[in-house]
């Protein structure tokens, strides 16, 4: 790493220095790259979790949206297979339906002429009891006015000859007073209702057979018709039920867009930062290039001495910012031994620029 890198460079040239304020200027130095590299480096694994996590989030919002695309994909295909089925229970119901209307169209004639044999018999078998009784004498004078009238008028109905229909007022009598006309025309008369009834009953009988297959045709479409009917009806709810769930995915993929956007834009916005962070950090680490470059020229201009000859050096700035006094072990002015003048005040100069630079974009109190 680059901060890692300067702290080293300024660590090697920190024993090169005979200066006292130098070489503590570089260790302040070294402590100040050390908590800036740190504070550098919690900032950036701030950040690059932030990043991580906006990421994750995006792409949580984008798994989500295409599981959403592809249950409406499929909703789609449940649709179409719905309404196809719709389509076929509603033409299956319309065929069985007109089918039974044609049915019952064409066997109308023959289903209202069976109604009315047995509506025929129903009456006949009404008026033979009738007969029966008038023919009895079991009724009174009175009820046998009531309904000899009736009685006439069915036998006139059912096209029995006018002398029998005139002959029943022979009913009237009472059986012990019946001549032998009146008892011969009452026989007649019976004899005819007889064979009325066994000819009604002969037509039923030969009309059971056809009449029960027609009932049960009819019944059976009927019963068809029902069942496409319900098929039909369950097709079109289902319909329903899958337009339902396509309006719902539909609302739902568009906030889930609004959620990928957002988590989009969230993690451009913080991976910016974290490029800015690094820009800055890289900015920031030549600082510490131009002090070691500063630190070691210093070095590089001191005069060659070796450190048991000087034991305590201390390098302080003049009056005014100019010149440069070297005080040893003793007191008084004056040169150590193999230097000059020149010389002191070049090393003076670099000293104050060497420090001037390791101050330079840090906020050092000691600076």
């Amino acid at each position: 790493m680059a901060d890692i890198a300067a702290i080293e460079k300024v660590t090697a040239v920190l024993p090169d220095f005979q200066s006292t304020d130098l070489a503590e200027t570089g260790e302040k130095l070294q402590v100040h790259l050390v908590e800036m590299t740190k504070t550098q480096l919690e900032t950036k694994q701030t950040i690059q979790a932030t990043v991580e996590a906006e990421r994750q989030q995006w792409q949580d919002a984008e798994a989500a949206l295409e599981s959403a695309k592809a249950s409406e994909r499929e909703s789609i295909q449940q649709l179409e297979a719905k309404a196809n089925a719709l389509l076929a229970a509603q033409a299956e119901f319309k065929a069985v339906e007109e089918e039974l209307k044609i049915a019952e169209e064409s066997s109308r004639e023959y289903r209202e002429a069976g109604e009315q044999l047995r509506a025929a018999k129903v009456t006949h078998e009404m008026q033979l009891e009738l007969f029966a009784a008038l023919r009895s004498g079991t009724w009174t004078e009175k009820e046998q006015h009531e309904k000899l009238p009736s009685l006439k008028d069915y036998l006139q109905s059912i096209a029995l000859e006018k002398t029998l229909v005139a002959a029943a007022e022979g009913l009237k009598t009472s059986p012990d007073a019946r001549g032998g006309f009146d008892q011969m025309a009452i026989d007649c008369i019976a004899q005819e209702l007889g064979e009325k009834m066994k000819a009604l009953e002969e037509q039923l009988l030969h009309r059971a057979p056809a009449e029960r297959q027609l009932e049960a045709s009819l019944l059976g479409l009927q019963a068809l018709a029902d069942v496409c009917d319900q098929k039909a009806q369950a097709a079109l709810a289902a319909h329903q039920l899958v337009e339902e769930k396509m309006k719902g995915f539909t609302s739902s993929i568009k906030a889930l867009k609004q959620q990928v956007v957002k988590h989009a834009k969230q993690l451009e916005s913080s991976t910016e930062r974290l490029k800015a962070e690094q820009a800055e950090r890289e900015r920031e680490m030549k600082t510490p290039e131009i002090s070691t470059n500063a630190l070691r020229s210093a070095s590089e201009l001191q005069p060659t001495r070796s450190r048991s000859d000087a034991p305590g050096v201390a390098v302080r700035g003049g009056s005014a910012g100019e010149g440069l006094r070297l005080s040893g072990g003793h007191s008084g002015t004056g040169a150590p031994p193999g230097g000059s003048g020149g010389t002191r005040h070049a090393a003076g100069a670099s000293a104050r620029a060497a420090h001037r630079a390791s101050c330079n974009g840090h906020s050092l109190t000691h600076c």
